[in-house]
């Protein structure tokens, strides 16, 4: 039940108050791979929009159990493995949010549970972007549900309901090879998040950009998002990225955290968000802008990233 993003891309919505607000896709991620913070086993960290960290994970994410899923803080939590990455987690769906209650159903599928329906196990539908599918549980069938968002699409498929997610040409050698690269952009953070929308603070998408942190104050640039899907966010030091912000200062789910394997010495760190076009004009011509917000580092620093879009919307 990989999705990220619970909102229509068409028209953005305020996050309701709860852990993981923005219920994407996942994510994505993925594809999004959504987005609040669940601890990875692989030494990474999903975050979480009030800043808490879980660490009650029951497996470990590793190259052979892509695809697993569990239940963390009544989420579904989600293992993500992709060439030239390290096995991580991602969140699903939020089953408190929605009104239900997440069930391991198996060893390694779990789902956001309607326990107050009633189905015949096997039936499936799409149903406003919604995968539905009736699991046994208990005496009898009951809908598990898992909202498609705005990076992906429900279609039925032979014997089930699937969120289908949206491709990019994105490749993580591309990343890799944007950091390594001589070819940079030179931009400036700014300390106030209100000025950050000035192009002054603007980074582009898939270029290696630098920027100089300030001595021992947050700081923050934005970039484009022309249209739905997962980004992420890939650094050349670790633990100064501290979150993505919508332009009404709400948090974004991000998850991550780990290396790039691939290219682990110039990316120890990269993080994902599912993030939403929600815009007043045309989706794929007019860009909104999201803010990248950078830890207060004692002294300041120097810093590469690149920020890319790895997946979109169908």
């Amino acid at each position: 039940m990989k999705n990220k993003i619970m909102v229509n891309c068409n028209k953005w919505q305020a996050p309701a108050p709860v852990a993981a607000t923005v219920l994407l896709a996942a994510l994505l991620i993925v594809p999004g791979c959504d987005e609040d913070t669940a601890a990875d086993n692989d030494g990474g960290t999903d975050t979480d929009t009030d800043g808490g960290t879980d660490t009650d994970t029951s497996f470990e994410c590793n190259e052979d159990r892509d695809g697993w899923e569990q239940c963390v803080d009544n989420k579904v939590q989600w293992c993500h493995v992709v060439e030239g990455m390290d096995p991580h987690f991602h969140w699903g769906a939020d089953c408190e949010a929605l009104g239900y209650e997440c069930v391991e159903l198996t060893e390694s599928t779990a789902a956001c549970l309607d326990e107050s329906s009633s189905c015949t196990v096997g039936e499936f539908k799409c149903e406003d972007n919604t995968a539905h599918n009736c699991m046994d549980h208990g005496d009898h069938g009951h809908w598990a549900i898992e909202p498609c968002g705005t990076a992906a699409t429900c279609e039925e498929e032979a014997d089930k309901a699937h969120c289908h997610a949206g491709e990019s040409d994105f490749d993580t050698q591309d990343a890799c090879d944007a950091i390594a690269g001589t070819e940079v952009e030179e931009k400036a953070v700014v300390t106030t998040f209100s000025e950050v929308f000035s192009e002054d603070y603007h980074a582009d998408l898939g270029v290696k950009v630098h920027v100089t942190l300030p001595d021992d104050q947050v700081s923050y640039i934005h970039f484009p998002v022309f249209t739905c899907g997962e980004f992420a966010m890939f650094m050349d030091t670790a633990d100064v990225f501290d979150g993505i912000q919508h332009r009404d200062q709400s948090e974004i789910t991000v998850s991550g955290g780990t290396a790039v394997s691939l290219c682990s010495d110039d990316i120890p760190e990269h993080w994902h968000a599912d993030l939403e076009w929600d815009g007043e004009s045309t989706k794929g011509e007019s860009p909104v802008p999201y803010v990248i917000r950078f830890k207060a580092v004692a002294g300041g620093m120097e810093v590469n990233f690149a920020a890319f879009q790895i997946a979109v919307e169908d």
